[in-house]
């Protein structure tokens, strides 16, 4: 739920620094992760080996709601008590720790309260071992831990803890994973990342509009969904200004519920176990009077990690038990407000303009719609209905899917990025490829010297700045790859990762920076400071074992580059890359689908063996896409375009001649894959991957309003970008 704005709080011109930062809870849980596998199954074997006969939290405020889960969590899971120590009273009394083999979870922000750093210093000096999950790595109690869990959630600009309370809260259910060896856990935990984003795609501002007028309220949850009831009762205070109190629905109706009358409200988080049945029932014994200022809130993919969970939905449904709505207004039917037109109707001077659409296909997280008016304010979504308005376009059995998102772009229009590591270089690309609905992209550089790949740094901070179109950043792919699989790049330019390239890559830029790797001449710890760096690590040109992939994916490799291409195959005694992909669960995989590439069995194999959300749709696209030229220059070495493939004189694959329509079309009709499938793998999965989930990626309010329209055969015939149309149809040089 993002900011209330309550009557004694000054409306704001945009969204706030905490509903930015919310937003950021996916790609910060997926950074913690990438950064934390090899402690937390260190961490694991040592627990599981000599278990602690008791556990010790310390920690304040946000960070203490989030022990109190870990409490929860870890009695539930291990059988072991767990205590909140008092940090005055090492601070302040000086009271010893008792002695004995105890384990100290410390949770902080910063890692510099003197009150925190007191009692964890009496806890080790007692013979605990001391676990911080702590956002500053370089703090105080990061150096006295034993073992350290960066919480990688990056700088807190509004209040102290928002991303971080919800990587620590992440970081406590992958400990619990690896101590107990539950898969089922570590399954759910790999899917926090995407879970978060999906969520955020909700419209919840209907609670957030019932609670407009309230001046104090009521937050209830229980067992695992307690910590969560404390923490929204502490953000409500903190940004909204409301008396909020946070009470155990097993507590609430004896005393503190003498003060509730009608139009107090009380908000209840439900958890997906029998605990959280215990919001329905609490609503269903209050007073007629009470009853309708209940509002039983279901956190569908939060609560506990390891529970199934429903298939979601873009908005909450007023006829879904699990939430519980005031007089049903707050979620009306036919249309749904987002978060912008919230702000339009507070007086901000934004025009909106409807785009209707009837006898069609429109694809949104609630369905395809047959017919659909979608409202765009500022660029942004804000409504859409489920039927078109006068003067809609009729779609004549034809699509409309979330604007296309490729994170591997080598060129287009004639342009290579080697070529023209310039910001006209990267317009250039980006206007070749949006005729074919590519709305956001990676311009990506072919392995080269480090001074050309600080050029196309340098050119995409200044695009991104300079508001060219689609561009959202940077992949460069090599040059600290294996000669074994170099393909098509020029094995005179590969390197290894040095201290220059790193600092290269890890400098903070205005967009996402991917660098494709091969992992196995990559050390460990290297691959987790690129991580650290919020630097996305793919595995690509590799001729990794199974186990030096594996070992990439634990210290922070999230990507596969072109799947099944330039990498060590898949044989029954030697898996290879491919196999280390295959059989991992949570890294995202590029597929060049241009009947080319990789034969078509092959790729619905790999679809079939993988969760659906991490497989997403790449062009790999050379200077030749949208252009009559059937030769181009790589880097010296003339390329030949033959019947849609780009070939190097000795018939090695050079890239493709592939656009993001036609790899749509072409996974919906070669592979059998349904439209709205596809349509995700070229929007959905890829926004998750660069972590722009917030605004990107589906068709939804609250969202940028980017999509592409297409007819009944998959050919695009026209691509919106913030509303407004920007490409119609090109024909395409070669047919699919």
């Amino acid at each position: 739920m993002h900011d209330t704005i309550s009557t004694t709080v000054p409306p704001v011109s945009g969204p706030t620094l905490m509903f930015q930062e919310a937003a950021e809870a996916g790609a910060a849980v997926a950074r913690m992760l990438a950064a934390n596998g090899p402690a937390f199954a260190a961490l694991g074997a040592k627990l599981r080996a000599a278990p602690p006969a008791v556990i010790v939290t310390c920690a304040r405020g946000s960070s203490d709601h989030a022990a109190t889960y870990g409490k929860y969590l870890i009695e539930t899971r291990t059988g072991i008590p767990v205590a909140s120590a008092a940090p005055s009273v090492a601070s302040v009394y000086a009271a010893p720790a008792v002695q004995g083999h105890a384990l100290c979870i410390a949770i902080s922000q910063s890692g510099r309260s003197p009150d925190l750093l007191a009692t964890v210093a009496a806890q080790k000096a007692a013979g605990a071992h001391v676990v911080a999950l702590v956002n500053d790595a370089t703090s105080p109690l990061a150096e006295t831990a034993d073992t350290v869990i960066a919480l990688s959630a990056g700088v807190e600009r509004s209040v102290a803890a928002t991303k971080s309370y919800i990587a620590s809260l992440a970081a406590l259910a992958a400990l619990v994973a690896e101590w107990t060896e539950d898969d089922t856990l570590r399954r759910a935990v790999a899917g926090l990342p995407d879970a978060l984003a999906r969520s955020w795609a909700l419209d919840w501002s209907g609670v957030g509009a019932s609670l407009q007028e309230a001046t104090n309220l009521f937050v209830i949850g229980r067992g695992l969904g307690l910590a969560v009831a404390q923490e929204a009762a502490l953000k409500l205070k903190e940004t909204c200004g409301l008396h909020a109190e946070a009470f155990s629905s097993a507590e609430v109706r004896h005393g503190p519920m003498a003060i509730v009358g009608s139009g107090f409200p009380i908000v209840a988080f439900a958890t997906s176990d029998v605990i959280g049945d215990a919001s329905a029932r609490l609503r269903r014994n209050l007073p007629r009077a009470v009853r309708s200022s209940v509002w039983p809130t279901r956190a569908r993919r939060g609560g506990h990690p390891a529970r199934a969970r429903r298939q979601p939905r873009d908005r909450a449904d007023p006829d879904d038990p699990e939430l519980l709505s005031h007089g049903r207004c707050a979620f009306a039917r036919a249309r749904v407000q987002s978060r912008r037109a919230e702000s339009s109707q507070q007086g901000y001077p934004y025009a909106m303009t409807s785009h209707a659409f009837v006898n069609g296909h429109i694809v949104t997280p609630r369905g395809i719609l047959s017919a659909a008016t979608i409202d765009v304010e500022a660029g942004v979504i804000v409504a859409i209905m489920d039927r078109a308005t006068p003067g809609a376009v009729d779609l004549d059995g034809g699509w409309v899917m979330p604007g296309f998102i490729d994170t591997q772009v080598n060129g287009g229009g004639g342009v290579l990025f080697n070529d023209e590591p310039t910001v006209d270089g990267i317009a250039a690309i980006g206007a070749a490829h949006r005729p074919y609905g590519t709305t956001a992209f990676l311009p990506t550089l072919i392995s080269d010297s480090a001074l050309v790949i600080g050029e196309a740094l340098e050119a995409t901070d200044a695009a991104i700045a300079a508001g060219v179109p689609g561009v959202v950043g940077v992949h460069i792919e090599g040059p600290v790859i294996n000669v074994a699989r170099k393909g098509i790049h020029d094995a005179a330019r590969f390197v290894t990762l040095d201290d220059t390239l790193m600092a290269l890559l890890m400098r903070p830029r205005r967009g996402r920076v991917m660098v494709t790797i091969a992992p196995e001449l990559v050390p460990a710890d290297r691959i987790a400071a690129l991580a650290r760096a919020d630097v996305l690590v793919s595995l690509g040109h590799s001729n990794a074992t199974y186990a030096e992939a594996t070992a990439g994916f634990a210290a922070g490799v999230t990507g596969v580059t072109h799947l099944f291409n330039a990498m060590s195959p898949l044989i029954q005694r030697a898996p290879g890359a491919v196999g280390a992909a295959l059989d991992n669960q949570s890294v995202y995989c590029g597929l060049i689908v241009d009947g080319f590439h990789v034969d078509d069995a092959a790729l619905r194999i790999a679809l079939r063996a993988r969760p659906a959300d991490r497989m997403m749709l790449v062009t790999d696209a050379m200077p030749c896409v949208n252009t009559a030229e059937t030769t181009f220059l790589l880097q010296g070495r003339p390329i030949h375009v033959e019947g849609g493939r780009c070939l190097g004189a000795d018939g090695t694959l050079a890239g493709s001649d592939l656009d993001m329509a036609r790899a749509v079309r072409n996974t919906i009709t070669r592979l059998g894959i349904a439209p709205e499938r596809a349509a995700a793998m070229a929007a959905t999965h890829p926004a998750a991957f660069l972590g722009l989930s917030r605004d990107r990626g589906v068709i939804v309010p609250g969202k940028r309003a980017d999509w592409v329209q297409l007819d009944a055969a998959f050919h695009p015939t026209a691509t919106i970008v913030g509303g407004d149309l920007a490409a119609t149809a090109r024909s395409e040089p070669v047919p699919a």
